[in-house]
């Protein structure tokens, strides 16, 4: 996620004692669904390396010694802007000294793989067909009891150490795993102690618009250019229509693409009867949006500012993920919202009966 705008970056450097050979590499790297992702690079000499990184939130790293091409040591730290690391790389542990966050986040992860542990056994007993039916049941029940648990402590964490930069980070990764009372009472102490911390800032604008954007909502206006390059507004397709699917896709996407045959079927069977399609492109490329839409045969209508995931229609949204539909009556109420297959076409049957 990027906090490139009104967050200040400031550079943090993190000073590194090992003992690998002089000439060996070491790297900093981004850690995300992406894989890693280089951010800094040297060498060892003198048993010690020194990595710089500028960056606005506390982050996820991962520091990398390379020998003869084959990693031979690896951790992961958090970084933090401003904040200088020193980190000593051990037999068989690293030690990152004065790092209150880095504490936090070892200590979680321990705890994370004790809890791993249990299910995983856990686990072998659920699917061991030669245990009973109670057995198997109690397994499961214990495994919802651990993961809650650990839900539990996430919560914990993150409260405990507000206000800091870590706890800000930990509400990021974990928001949609708390629970509504855990993440209702963290965001009011964030509120309280916190309210320009960067993750907090912007988890509480998406929380705003899913609320404002909630079924049983007035929609929102989109005015995007069409296929054709003609502006197209959202408000003339409502007034327009008995009612609307706003169907929010990308030409990159499998899951948007493998539901398409079953968007042309509803609105073949249902476009008569007042209901249009006004299908919003995250793409980036033109052609490939275009080839798209002609090579799949969408005869709807369709808009795109073709900047991907910047788009201004997903941010008015809060679309994190795609395919995602919105159903918008005629009186411009929203009347669903990431129905798909034969939820959305029951609902579509529903209202224009």
């Amino acid at each position: 996620m990027c906090f490139s705008a009104g967050y200040a970056q400031k550079a943090s450097v993190i000073t590194g004692t090992c003992g690998f050979k002089d000439g060996d590499s070491v790297y900093l790297a981004s850690v995300g669904n992406g894989g890693l992702i280089p951010v800094d690079s040297c060498l060892v000499k003198g048993g010690k390396f020194t990595l710089k990184e500028t960056v606005n939130v506390a982050s996820l790293r991962a520091i990398l010694i390379i020998e003869n091409k084959m990693p031979v040591a690896a951790t992961e730290i958090i970084t933090e802007p401003g904040v200088n690391l020193s980190v000593n790389f051990k037999t068989n542990s690293i030690e990152i000294p004065n790092s209150k966050s880095n504490a936090v986040w070892t200590n979680l992860g321990n705890y994370e793989q004790e809890q791993t542990k249990k299910i995983e056994q856990l686990w072998s007993v659920l699917s061991d067909s030669t245990k009973t039916i109670d057995v198997r049941l109690r397994a499961k029940q214990m495994i919802d009891s651990i993961t809650a648990s650990t839900y539990s402590e996430y919560a914990k964490v993150i409260y405990d150490n507000i206000p800091s930069n870590i706890s800000g980070f930990l509400l990021w990764q974990h928001h949609s795993n708390l629970s509504e009372e855990d993440l209702n009472k963290i965001m009011e102490q964030m509120k309280k102690k916190s309210p320009e911390d960067a993750y907090y800032k912007t988890l509480a604008q998406r929380f705003k618009i899913e609320e404002e954007t909630a079924v049983g909502k007035d929609f929102k206006e989109i005015a995007l250019v069409d296929i054709s390059g003609n502006m197209k507004r959202l408000s003339t397709v409502v007034k327009a229509n008995k009612l609307v699917l706003v169907d929010f896709w990308a030409s990159w996407c499998r899951p948007c693409i493998a539901e398409m045959p079953n968007v042309k079927r509803i609105y073949a069977a249902y476009h008569d009867k007042g209901l249009e399609i006004y299908g919003v492109s995250l793409d980036e490329n033109q052609l490939n949006w275009q080839t798209a839409v002609q090579r799949l045969g969408l005869n709807w209508i369709h808009v795109s500012d073709l900047r991907g995931w910047q788009s201004k229609a997903a941010q008015t949204y809060n679309i994190q993920g795609i395919p995602a539909t919105l159903l918008i009556d005629s009186s411009g109420k929203i009347v669903a919202k990431n129905l798909r297959g034969e939820d959305l076409e029951k609902k579509i049957a529903e209202i224009l009966k």
